[in-house]
């Protein structure tokens, strides 16, 4: 039975009931928090199903949207009790071979027989995942956004259900990213091949993946948005610069930011240029970071500080001069999207230095905000760094033309067209309404 909302007002999205599926951590990712947030502060419904739980004191608790745990089905049910005892072992073990076992199956029998109703012939079922789909039952929805690939036929499925629309919205070339199994890829791609032609909007975070996405997937009448990710306010001005030159990286520590080449290539830097590496990764890698700072001798020179709240990031870059990403290609995704810090060092005003990964090459020389250099190479970021440090004028300039080319960038833009897409879908269920 369809369960579709009423958007009130004729000329916004005011009412509007927005289901967005989510499978990463929500605390951490800021581009959805800026999307539910922009489209809650327009008048959306907004609803985010994600496998995590916020805690007590989460600071999301206080915003405009909502936030669900999609539980998996219980396994396990409460024991029948005799008084205040519970009842002897074996008629537990009954319960459980019994009651139990049959509950579970009409749950798991109940999942399967809603998503029949939806199947697509060429998706197989592991690509569903039930919990959300459970959880967005009892809803009022008029819109579904899959924020990324691993989303998206769960979504198609909510949407099939309730008659409402369905947003893809592609935070990476999924198919693209090195992580995923071969039968992970095989099973991806069906749900990509079979959905896209269902969809009702697409949006991205960058040129070069909406490309990609429409080379694989015509799909006539489809008018694409990138949102990039940029920062949610743009600093009053570019700071001075520093002396010594202050330099920072923001984000998740992973191998493939080959952080560790960075540190060791502030070597020749002592003295001139201090590093802060300001983020988060696993225990093993910041041990590792750790030693090579030891190594390198470079105690008084590089530093690992607590990451800033996903919002927060820009306000906590302000005090640097020079952003760096280090990132090294190792599949196809890294040669098409456009990370955050990119765009939240812009808004701080600071001047870029990057691996010249297309994209991100792309925007920097179209601002001529910073230098790009070698993948993999100490040398290379050593010698990038350095320039930048050797022509403290010119550095300067840099770090302005950051700080002029950022509104272009800034989430307040990229908010402007959400809600103008927003609006546009909010038509569209007005009118399916009235027919």
């Amino acid at each position: 039975m369809s369960k579709r909302g009423h958007v009130s007002n004729c000329e916004s999205i005011a009412g509007l009931n927005v289901i967005m599926l989510l499978s990463s951590n929500l605390e951490r990712d800021a581009r959805v928090q800026k999307e539910a947030r922009s489209l809650a502060e327009a008048g959306a419904n907004v609803t985010i199903i994600w496998h995590g739980r916020l805690d007590a004191d989460s600071s999301l608790r206080a915003e405009k949207y909502s936030a669900i745990e999609a539980e998996e089905a219980p396994l396990k049910f409460p024991m029948p009790k005799l008084g205040e005892d519970a009842v002897f072992w074996p008629l537990r073990v009954a319960v459980n071979l019994t009651y139990t076992k049959w509950k579970h199956s009409r749950i798991v029998d109940r999942q399967i027989a809603q998503m029949n109703n939806f199947h697509l012939p060429n998706v197989d079922r592991e690509a569903f995942i039930p919990a959300m789909f459970d959880t967005a039952e009892s809803l009022c929805v008029d819109v579904v956004h899959a924020h990324d690939l691993d989303t998206l036929y769960t979504a198609s499925v909510i949407a099939a259900s309730h008659g409402a629309k369905l947003v893809y919205d592609s935070h990476e070339l999924f198919l693209g990213m090195s992580s995923l199994t071969k039968e992970q890829i095989r099973l991806f791609q069906a749900v990509e091949t079979s959905v896209f032609p269902l969809i009702d909007a697409l949006i991205t975070v960058s040129p070069a993946i909406t490309n990609r996405l429409l080379e694989d997937y015509s799909y006539d009448g489809l008018e694409p948005i990138t949102l990039y990710n940029g920062g949610v306010f743009v600093t009053e001005q570019a700071q001075p610069l520093h002396n010594p030159v202050r330099i920072i990286f923001q984000g998740y520590f992973e191998r493939d930011r080959n952080l560790i080449g960075l540190i060791a290539a502030m070597d020749p830097l002592r003295g001139r240029a201090t590093l802060t590496l300001q983020g988060w990764g696993t225990e093993e890698l910041e041990d590792e970071l750790r030693e090579a700072i030891l190594l390198h001798k470079l105690e008084k020179v590089v530093s690992i500080v607590d990451p800033a709240k996903p919002l927060e990031v820009v306000r906590s870059a302000q005090n640097y001069d020079i952003g760096v990403i280090n990132s090294v290609a190792i599949d196809d995704n890294f040669q098409t999207t456009l990370p955050n810090k990119l765009f939240d060092y812009m808004a701080a005003g600071l001047a870029i230095a990057s691996t010249d990964l297309p994209p991100i090459k792309q925007v920097i020389d179209d601002s001529r905000c910073g230098v790009t250099f070698t993948q993999g190479s100490v040398e290379s970021t050593s010698e990038a760094l350095l320039s930048l440090i050797d022509d403290r004028e010119t550095l300067q300039l840099m770090k302005r033309a950051s700080f002029y080319s950022a509104p272009n960038y800034s989430w307040p833009a990229q908010e402007r067209k959400l809600v103008s897409l927003y609006t546009k879908l909010a038509t569209s269920v007005r009118d399916d309404a009235h027919e």
